[in-house]
């Protein structure tokens, strides 16, 4: 198998991509930033308001918040398939910013809506970054990108083997 040469970073930044790979970053910053700055402040958020009333409170929103997070990365793939990659990128960028401003507007620690809204802004959060990494993919060369492995990809619930 012949290596193809890996082109550098400067590539990126030669006129014409220039004007578009900065876009493209100022763009992909907005909910890289708005979901790392929600997974850091409503946990001490949650901690504050529970408080001593309820002492396990800021274990269970982060653990709503991995389970999205989780949840998104292993379901990924099957969702840009379904939409498609380009849709899956543009579509979840509002979905995360909104599901974040509804964290923070819309509900509070110790309401009911509100581990349920953790765990879709960690789903929907994990699903724009694991888009960006999917289309990397299906965009390079054949073989310079592994494939996902299987186990990522499969359903969750698959046929019983005959027994």
């Amino acid at each position: 198998m012949v290596k193809k040469p890996v082109l550098p970073l400067r590539e990126l930044f030669r006129s014409p991509l220039t004007r578009m790979t900065l876009l493209s970053i100022l763009i992909s910053s907005i909910p890289m930033v708005g979901a790392w700055a929600a997974s850091k402040w409503m946990i001490p958020w949650a901690d504050k308001v529970a408080g001593s009333a309820d002492v396990g409170y800021k274990a269970a929103t982060q653990g709503y918040w991995a389970l999205g997070a989780v949840s998104g990365k292993l379901r990924r793939r099957a969702i840009c398939q379904l939409v498609g990659t380009p849709h899956q990128l543009f579509s979840h960028q509002p979905r995360s910013t909104a599901l974040t401003m509804a964290m923070f507007q819309l509900t509070a620690p110790l309401k009911a809506s509100f581990h349920p809204i953790v765990f879709l802004q960690g789903f929907v959060a994990t699903l724009f970054f694991a888009g960006w990494h999917s289309a990397c993919r299906s965009s390079s060369p054949p073989g310079c990108a592994p494939p996902a492995p299987a186990w990522l990809t499969t359903p969750a619930v698959s046929p019983r083997p005959s027994e």
